[in-house]
């Protein structure tokens, strides 16, 4: 895909335990991917009764440029 011009991007939470695992650990460095935690409140996500924003910690690893700006 990156040849093609495509990017990668994973997610997970932000506090999961797979994130270290050292074949994820590996992947991520092998790949050069970069780190972006941010929370779904950032980003507009409620929740669905009540409207209030929810805090939802997430965590992406990925080499696509708009999202690590």
């Amino acid at each position: 895909m990156r040849d093609a011009g495509g990017t990668i991007s994973f997610e997970w939470p932000r506090g999961c335990s797979l994130w270290r695992e050292p074949v994820v650990q590996s992947f991520v460095e092998e790949l050069q991917l970069h780190k972006v935690d941010f929370d779904g409140c950032a980003v507009g996500l409620v929740h669905s009764v009540s409207g209030l924003p929810l805090l939802k910690p997430w965590r992406i690893y990925t080499d696509n440029e708009a999202i690590i700006s």
